[in-house]
């Protein structure tokens, strides 16, 4: 293997690896094969590991980028501080742990990257890999080795973009593995990743429309409606292995736009940027109210830069996003909006677009178009 092809593999792996890392962390501690500080150590110890890997390549080819992106990022920390000094805080836990050291490391591999065929090969075993563990995680779930206390929300999304990736391969294995993946989603993940992926096949028949897609599509529709009709029976067969669905459960109340709690989040976000409309509250603005995130990215990006400045990237962000999109095609067009869907939509009601890797994952695919504007 070249040098080249080398470093292409170690890149790739370490922009997906995060998936893989959080799924075995939430099986090993789960399974009690160690303890819940032992699993998390251990993602702590896969994380590092391959950021530093990363590291080695970013520096020989994106060295500008680098330096440029972690300026870029001191100067936010300088400024967030000058204008919300108890924000020290948080730019500690979080500024330093996730977004330097794990989610701008994602934006620059991907960056550094030259041969996305390796990528995707690369983004492909990983999410295979991926998908085995969700799927064994499930079946412990069913003989009762793991005892469900609560629905995970991390294991929802862990689990979305493998599925989403494996559903755009559109081999007969990969989609067969999706959908049997998908089942552990439904039993112990949250609606949101659900959500997300019905959209992602939404686009895609009506990106592939065919006469044999139609077909496909209406003997979906009908298994779906069926299945939806004895909902409460699988609830209640579900419940007998000790399985709560908040998926299917949602489902069945109607309630799958439920905002669950976080409109008193928002409430508070829109009074917090009536009172500082015009520079914010600087990065992690919102931690300072909630101990938390306000829940949905618009809401954020206004909290930590004002509305002026606030809108305006998210415009830009916007405009750039729709401009790349327009320019691609086929498969390369239906890789972007699988990584849009699976980075920004979760951004609109959970998490934050600080900690998370996928959003910098986004951004390093938006950004590689500045390098090859028709392709990825």
């Amino acid at each position: 293997m070249t040098k080249n092809k080398t470093g292409d593999v170690c890149l790739s792996i370490s922009i997906v690896i995060q998936q893989l890392l959080s799924v075995v962390q939430l099986f090993l501690g789960d399974v009690m094969i160690v303890s819940i500080e032992g699993a998390a150590f251990f993602r702590v110890v896969g994380t590092a590991f391959f950021v530093v890997l990363s590291f080695l390549w970013i520096v020989k080819r994106r060295i500008l980028s680098l330096l440029s992106s972690y300026l870029i990022i001191a100067l936010l920390f300088l400024w967030t501080l000058y204008i919300s000094p108890n924000s020290i805080k948080y730019i500690q836990d979080e500024g330093v742990k996730f977004t330097c050291l794990t989610c701008i490391p994602v934006f620059l591999a991907m960056l550094s990257v030259k041969d996305m065929k390796i990528f995707h090969r690369m983004f492909y075993f990983i999410c295979v890999l991926t998908a085995l563990v969700g799927v064994l995680y499930g079946l412990l779930m069913f003989i009762g080795v793991i005892l469900q206390e609560h629905y995970s929300m991390a294991f929802g999304y862990s689990l979305m973009l493998p599925i989403m990736y494996l559903v755009f391969q559109k081999s007969i294995f990969s989609i067969s593995l999706a959908i049997v993946t998908s089942f552990s989603l439904i039993i112990n993940g949250s609606r949101g990743p659900f959500i997300i992926i019905v959209a992602f096949l939404t686009w895609l028949f009506i990106h592939y429309i065919t006469k044999k897609k139609i077909v496909i599509l209406v003997t979906l529709s009908s298994f779906v409606i069926l299945m939806y009709s004895y909902l409460d029976v699988i609830i209640s067969v579900l419940s007998d292995f000790s399985i709560k669905s908040r998926v299917l459960k949602k489902l069945v109340e109607g309630g799958m736009s439920d905002p669950a709690g976080r409109e008193s989040y928002y409430e508070s976000g829109i009074n917090k940027i009536i009172q500082s409309p015009i520079y914010g509250y600087g990065l992690y603005g919102d931690r300072m109210f909630y101990e938390s995130y306000v829940h949905n990215i618009f809401l954020e990006f206004l909290i930590d830069f004002g509305i002026p400045v606030g809108c305006f990237t998210l415009f830009l962000l916007s405009i750039i996003s729709l401009s790349r999109f327009c320019r691609l095609k086929g498969k390369d067009k239906d890789f972007f909006v699988l990584v849009a869907m699976g980075s920004i939509f979760p951004l609109f009601a959970s998490g934050s677009y600080l900690i998370s890797f996928s959003f910098f994952f986004f951004l390093g695919v938006l950004m590689r178009g500045y390098y090859d504007a028709k392709s990825l």
